[in-house]
């Protein structure tokens, strides 16, 4: 597993072990050893751009999981500079990754994506197959790379999967304390009607899903909750779970002035289905909707 520190790392390696692999991650720092340790993995050092270690990193491995991203803080997403070193990880890195997967006769990559680079779906189910709209911000360039490369390994005759992650929250991951602390400021609004779609996922779901892609067929899988919601909803939920004021309403309008070139892709109505992961792995989600999810996090207690 490259990338085995971040979060879809560490909630992916307990439900793999639970499963029966045996689970090596990535780690080039000291602590980083540590933590995949504590989840009961095997820590190997490894520089994620070095060819050799690449090699050695994945010798006597059947399968290559590629976790590889440093999403920008919410103050920085709206530059495409924020996301250099992501980009750079979904391409050369994969490139690097799937030459040792090739060398190493490892038949199995998994790779993760997102679901963003979708084009607004408004009301309608948005499936594996719908129409994406990349030109609308460079960031989705590198995205697509990465697909192709995972398919490129198919073509191969090897088993390249895509998972197509769609927006992860938890009540304690980095993202969402920076949403909550947001909020609590007010300054995390709704633009225009709010009726636009979000697909959430817990991040716990998350990691089952890494677990269960392990047996899906080759091909792209998008992976989200059951319940998308829409924007005025997901904000109402989080608000009552977190106890913070409501957000402020403002005019469509402002959004390109205050998210620039994001807004193509920020504000874009989302609906994701995961009905195809679903019946092709038998994936069976803990949080079916973010109001389940926040519970069982302990955000919020149940309702009598």
């Amino acid at each position: 597993m490259a990338g085995a520190t971040g979060e879809l790392g560490r909630a992916a390696i307990p439900p793999l072990i639970e499963a029966g692999h045996e689970v090596v991650g990535s780690a080039r720092a000291v602590a980083s050893a540590e933590v995949v340790r504590s989840l009961g993995a095997e820590a190997r050092s490894v520089d994620l751009f070095d060819p050799e270690a690449l090699k050695a990193a994945i010798s006597g491995c059947d399968a290559v999981i590629r976790l590889t991203t440093k999403i920008p803080s919410l103050t920085r997403v709206r530059s495409p500079r924020a996301w250099e070193e992501t980009n750079r990880l979904r391409t050369e890195g994969a490139r690097l990754l799937l030459d040792a997967v090739v060398a190493a006769g490892c038949g199995t990559y998994i790779s993760e994506s997102i679901t963003f680079p979708y084009a607004d779906g408004g009301d309608s189910w948005l499936t594996e197959d719908s129409p994406v709209d990349a030109a609308s911000w460079p960031v989705f360039d590198a995205v697509l790379a990465g697909e192709d490369l995972a398919e490129d390994f198919t073509a191969g005759g090897g088993k390249g999967v895509v998972l197509r992650f769609s927006t992860l929250y938890s009540n304690d991951d980095a993202l969402s304390r920076e949403i909550r602390q947001a909020m609590g400021r007010r300054m995390f609004p709704i633009f225009g009607s709010g009726d636009a779609y979000v697909s959430p996922l817990w991040i716990p779901d998350a990691g089952a899903a890494i677990a269960a892609s392990l047996n899906a067929p080759p091909g792209v899988y998008n992976v989200c909750d059951d319940a998308p919601m829409r924007v005025q909803d997901y904000a109402a939920t989080l608000t009552r779970a977190w106890q913070v004021r409501s957000p402020l309403r403002l005019p469509r309008a402002l959004a390109p002035l205050l998210l620039g070139g994001a807004v193509n892709f920020l504000l874009r109505s989302q609906r994701v289905s995961n009905e195809r992961f679903k019946r092709t792995t038998g994936w069976a989600l803990r949080a079916p909707s973010i109001a389940e999810g926040l519970v069982l996090d302990g955000a919020v207690q149940p309702p009598a």
